[in-house]
């Protein structure tokens, strides 16, 4: 069971609060499914956003980005 535990995301399920997950569709090192698995893991409302074009730092060089998470902590 500690084993379990410990593995990553494991408890994500405990984060309950609403949740925005943004991910560049070019991420050379971990592909879009990710960030679908991430937004069924988490264990409140979230919303999963595919930033095209972007990379692993989606809000490198997209001002869009930045913006986008602005408004979703308001």
């Amino acid at each position: 069971a500690l084993l379990e535990t410990l593995r990553p995301g494991a408890r994500l399920g405990d984060i309950a609060c609403p949740a925005l997950v943004l991910w560049g569709d070019a991420d050379p090192y971990l592909p879009e499914r990710f960030a679908h698995l991430y937004g069924e893991a988490l264990g409140g409302p979230t919303e999963v956003e595919v930033v095209k074009g972007a990379g692993h730092w989606p809000w490198i060089g997209n001002h869009g980005v930045v913006d986008r998470v602005a408004r979703f902590l308001r």
